[in-house]
């Protein structure tokens, strides 16, 4: 039986995102929205996106979780309506433009590193742009940035460790003054990681 957030996240995506039949208990485990039985075959077959059944799910359910928070319907569709990209449009064209590409690049990313995805603005001549082959992300620096994210994690925890400590004694000026730096420091990391992530975005 699914948990209960997997089934908020349903309950919030319960129709199917390509036809909208009301019965959706399928996931693109590309574009995090869901599908029926009908569009999920559609997705594999045409080589659009991999699919999870949600009712015998091979993948963690906090995945499919993460894949719906972060993604979802009313995301999708909202991010399509930007280049004036209805739900309804074909499979075939929809999720082969670049903007959806994009799209894709930024859910999976924001699953795997769980928190809320960041979108860059593309000019929507660019974004709608079709290619027959499903265009593949650069993993080029992926790597590099994986390892800015596990270095950026372990100073988030020490510096929340070292915030807890300090606001024990908070009376103390001199111990106030680091605090600060301490801060200040993570908000520096925060800002190069930030742009480093956009430079290693696809152009």
């Amino acid at each position: 039986m699914a948990s209960e957030q997997l089934q908020a996240c349903l309950h919030s995506n319960s129709s199917c995102f390509d036809c909208a039949e009301p019965q959706a208990n399928y996931l693109s485990s590309d574009f995090g929205v869901t599908l029926c039985e009908s569009c999920a075959h559609v997705h594999q077959s045409a080589g659009i996106s991999a699919v999870i059944d949600l009712l015998e799910p091979s993948y963690p359910e906090a995945h499919c979780v993460f894949l719906l928070t972060y993604g979802g319907n009313e995301q999708f569709r909202q991010f399509l309506a930007g280049f004036q990209v209805k739900p309804t449009a074909p499979p075939e064209f929809k999720y082969r433009i670049n903007a959806a590409w994009v799209y894709r690049d930024c859910l999976l990313e924001a699953v795997e590193a769980g928190r809320p995805a960041f979108f860059p603005v593309i000019r929507v001549e660019d974004g709608l742009l079709w290619q027959l082959e499903s265009p593949q992300p650069s993993t080029e620096h992926l790597p590099v940035m994986q390892a800015v994210m596990d270095v950026y994690g372990v100073a988030e925890e020490q510096g929340k460790q070292v915030y807890g400590e300090l606001n024990e004694f908070t009376k103390v000026e001199g111990l106030r003054k680091v605090e600060n730096k301490a801060i200040k420091l993570l908000d520096r990391v925060d800002t190069w990681l930030n742009s480093k992530k956009s430079e290693s975005k696809p152009a």
